[in-house]
């Protein structure tokens, strides 16, 4: 695990789940990622309403067949259908779906979306930008993660905390 920042920005590449920024929320966040689903999702998240995200239905059979979602949502909602997918899916998995109406929080359902509702004010103040993390690497800490297809590799996970 990664020592709490000394500084009052963090700026995380990657920023998929932004697992380090969630843990030091009231930090200053600026997130990074070249994929722009995955900045569209953070910016939904930063600006959509705890009601508007309560909202979001939780029985369909395909996401894109719900009427009047904005894309992001749909995106969202779809990287919660089936787990640790690389791009955002649009029918439930079939675990999805035998567990649904049971109070997990790690697949879409109640539980998961009530849980990210709740959460939401602590990332108001978050910035997400489409953008490479290069421009940073030298400043950076690395640790090896096993990415999508299994294969072991190093990333930079963390860029650096700044002093402003």
């Amino acid at each position: 695990m990664y020592p709490a920042p000394k500084h009052d920005e963090i700026i995380e590449p990657f920023a998929g789940s932004a697992q380090y920024a969630t843990l030091h929320h009231t930090k200053r966040v600026v997130l990074l990622d070249k994929n722009p689903i995955i900045v569209g999702v953070w910016q939904y998240l930063i600006r959509v309403s705890e009601t508007e995200l309560r909202a979001l239905p939780l029985d369909f059979d395909d996401i894109r067949d719900v009427p009047g979602l904005p894309q992001e949502a749909r995106w969202f909602v779809g990287f919660w259908l089936n787990s640790a997918v690389a791009a955002p899916r649009h029918r439930p998995s079939k675990w999805t779906k035998f567990n649904a109406g049971k109070k997990l929080a790690c697949s879409w359902g109640e539980t998961c979306r009530e849980r990210v509702a709740s959460q939401l004010r602590y990332i108001r103040h978050w910035q997400v930008a489409e953008a490479d993390w290069l421009p940073f690497q030298s400043l950076g800490q690395t640790r090896g993660t096993i990415d999508n297809d299994g294969n072991r590799r190093v990333v930079k996970e963390l860029v650096y905390t700044c002093e402003r």
